[in-house]
């Protein structure tokens, strides 16, 4: 059988873009479940939310995992941090996929925002290995 997950991307391939209620009763589990799911496939990369409707990420705004590491290793443990676009220009990936690999690693627990607005800078939390990242 089917894993929930692979079903619902199956199901965002085939009809583009859903809202969760629609893809509960396609699939035939609760909202509750269906949202559970679809968040976890987003904390993975691998489906995007906007104005209520789910659809697959494009494959090249994703990073593997030994793509993570590379940005954990370029971002420092001590101030005054990195910026977006620093990290882009060192590693040679668009600012979109910073930002995408910036977010899940901010939501890992992995970095912290060091400043705000336009010149924001990101630090390593001190005490993380960057290999094997696997949020």
């Amino acid at each position: 059988m089917e894993q929930p997950a692979a079903r619902i991307l199956n199901l965002l391939c085939l009809a583009g873009k859903l809202p969760a209620r629609k893809v509960a009763e396609h699939l035939g589990i609760t909202p509750a479940e269906a949202l559970r799911q679809l968040h976890g496939l987003e904390v993975r990369a691998e489906v995007s939310q906007m104005n209520g409707f789910w659809f697959i990420r494009p494959r090249e705004a994703r990073l593997t995992p030994a793509e993570m590491d590379r940005v954990l290793d370029v971002i420092p443990e001590k101030t005054p941090g990195v910026t977006v676009t620093e990290i882009a220009l060192t590693l040679g990936y668009s600012l979109t996929q910073v930002e995408r690999a910036i977010s899940r690693l901010t939501h890992a627990g992995r970095v912290i925002k060091s400043g705000y607005g336009p010149a924001t800078r990101w630090v390593k939390l001190r005490g993380w290995v960057s290999h094997g990242f696997i949020p």
